[in-house]
């Protein structure tokens, strides 16, 4: 088959075109699901289904996705990366965590969550313990004051 509107090649199954993301003359005569196996795919960043990663166009949703907006199926941080230890970095120094997040929320979530968290407790834990600082010492100075008055 060939998309009518850009006249790029369409497999027989597809419900929209992968380029351009025009619905199919399958898609509009039929109700069923769209079914898809591809050795390279990427996730839809609006559907969340498997899509070839060629492709512009989600054929499940028919959005324009373009390759800045899928991530590949093969995530990194679903190695043996513990997402923890950026926990721990995250904590101990609060922007680098803030950082790793904004730059990892979208392709590496488990990372990005994990940095992110342990920022936030970082920085909630800094400002804690400078209050409970400046209350000791303000106590600390009145009570030498009072001593010496």
């Amino acid at each position: 088959m060939v998309c009518r509107k850009c006249g790029a090649e369409i497999k027989d199954g597809d419900m929209f075109c992968a380029r351009c993301g025009t619905r199919t003359e399958k898609a509009e005569s039929s109700s069923q699901g769209y079914y898809q196996t591809e050795e390279r795919t990427v996730i839809c960043k609006y559907c969340g289904k498997l899509i070839p990663e060629k492709s512009v166009g989600c054929p499940y949703c028919g959005k324009i996705i373009g390759k800045q907006y899928s991530r590949p199926t093969s995530d990194r941080h679903k190695e043996r990366d513990n997402p923890a230890g950026f926990g721990i970095l995250g904590f101990l120094f609060p922007l680098v965590g803030l950082i790793l997040y904004l730059v990892w929320k979208d392709d590496y979530p488990e990372k990005a969550y994990a940095a992110g968290s342990g920022a936030l407790w970082g920085f909630i834990l800094a400002v804690a313990a400078g209050v409970i600082a400046g209350i000791v010492v303000y106590i600390q100075t009145t009570n030498m004051l009072n001593s010496l008055f």
